[in-house]
């Protein structure tokens, strides 16, 4: 009788042992989520970080006039105060637009928001701009929040401004955002938007 008793102890014993054993399979333990090795750098993010240490963007191209081409600047700066704009901007040359082959730079300023473009240059035929900014500063362009138009201009060496012919200009304060469609271009310099053009409230 006692050994019945025994073996019938043994019994249980093994069969709950096995049950154990089931569940530490069946149900593993999570794996702790300090161990889960970091996302790499891809180099995607590093021209990001590198583009806004700066509060410049700038693309360069090599056009041959006869042809005409696109030039295309879709970045984003940081301004002085370390807001983050973007810039969208589409430079379109006309075919005969001057002659021979020129290497033309275009950049965008995020302290100022203005576009400026190198080499210095007068063209036989105007070329069209297409530009917007986004999350810009308007304090720092001159404009005040009952601000609800406007001008694109051109910028001159001597201070002077002019405004540049256009299809349409956009401003929306509550979006940051600036834009020009099919602005005239008749020679490189600097154009941006202004509250006031040739005397135009």
């Amino acid at each position: 009788m006692k050994r019945l008793f025994v073996f019938a102890v043994l019994i249980t014993i093994f069969l709950f042992g096995c049950s154990n054993q089931e569940n530490e399979i069946t149900n593993p333990a999570l794996p702790n989520t300090q161990q889960f090795a970091k996302p790499k750098t891809t180099t995607t993010n590093l021209n990001l970080i590198s583009e806004l240490e700066s509060n410049a963007a700038e693309v360069t191209k090599i056009i041959d006039g006869k042809k005409g081409d696109t030039i295309h600047l879709n970045q984003f700066a940081k301004d002085s105060e370390g807001r983050v704009v973007e810039v969208d901007a589409c430079f379109k040359v006309l075919p005969g637009a001057f002659s021979g082959t020129i290497r033309i730079t275009m950049s965008f300023n995020a302290d100022n928001g203005c576009i400026s473009f190198l080499p210095s240059m007068v063209f036989d035929k105007s070329c069209s701009l297409d530009y917007r900014i986004s999350n810009c500063n308007f304090a720092k362009l001159g404009f005040t929040p009952e601000d609800k138009k406007a001008y694109f201009v051109f910028f001159g060496n001597d201070g002077s401004i002019q405004p540049v012919n256009n299809s349409l200009v956009i401003m929306n304060q509550d979006k940051g955002e600036l834009k020009v469609n099919k602005a005239k271009i008749d020679h490189f310099s600097r154009y941006g938007f202004f509250r006031k053009a040739g005397g135009i409230e």
